[in-house]
């Protein structure tokens, strides 16, 4: 018996196993990214206000 070799397009991918459906997987992720990319913005709106302070 031959094995057969899986081709690198082998159906949807949710991220490394997500046990919910696709739409399930992104509306989750989409949040996440949404959520750290405001803690990102803030985090980089008090480091200008810092530096304009010290100037």
């Amino acid at each position: 018996m031959s094995k057969k070799l899986k081709t690198e397009h082998t159906g949807a991918k949710n991220g490394g196993g997500y046990w919910g459906t696709r739409h399930e997987a992104k509306t989750v992720v989409k949040r996440l990214r949404r959520r750290r990319n405001k803690d990102i913005i803030k985090n980089e709106i008090a480091l200008i206000e810092l530096t304009l302070k010290k100037t």
